[in-house]
């Protein structure tokens, strides 16, 4: 009885080395086989630098300090998404509209524009919204590509001034830079 015992749990100790060493050779071996089953790149990161972009500010600038680069393995697609807070606030009784782009380097950008228009009394006057803004690129060969935002005002109030205000340090809420690999 007990030598049948002991080759029984022989048997179940071999089963699982060969179970284990299979399973990892597979897990590491089979994606330098088939570079395609290797996992997408991915890379979020916030930032909590607060930007403005005046109305006056009729020229592309870079939001100061949003931007990755961003590497992947495979010719395949980038998806990024930025998400932010965005407060638009004015001294007009006119309209403020500004341009935003997520831009990859090599890769396209995808733009929006955002505005307000009031024909009111004039006042001033803020308001405050969730931003996201989504950009898929076409396939693209492997290597390091640079992501980042720029705005732009499209109309100039003056003498009157207006704003976009990313990242307002009073309601402590971060901008986001979401890049992953679609393969």
């Amino acid at each position: 009885m007990a030598k049948g015992s002991s080759s029984a749990a022989g048997a179940i100790i071999l089963s699982l080395i060969l179970f284990v060493g299979v399973g990892l050779g597979a897990y590491f071996g089979l994606p330098m086989f088939f570079p395609g089953m290797s996992t997408p790149a991915y890379v979020y990161q916030e930032f909590d630098n607060e930007i403005i972009i005046y109305d006056s500010d009729l020229a592309w600038q870079n939001l100061t300090g949003i931007e990755l680069n961003f590497t992947k393995q495979h010719d395949s697609k980038i998806e990024a998404t930025f998400n932010s807070l965005l407060m638009l606030g004015y001294l007009s009784d006119n309209r403020m509209v500004y341009e935003i782009a997520l831009c990859v380097e090599n890769g396209g950008n995808r733009t929006t524009y955002v505005g307000y228009l009031d024909t009111g009394i004039q006042s001033i006057r803020e308001v405050t919204t969730s931003f996201m803004l989504t950009y898929t690129t076409a396939i693209l060969p492997a290597g390091t590509y640079r992501v980042y935002v720029m705005a732009r005002s499209l109309f100039d109030l003056d003498p009157e001034y207006g704003y976009a205000l990313f990242n307002n340090a009073i309601v402590d809420y971060n901008s986001s830079l979401t890049i992953q690999e679609i393969l």
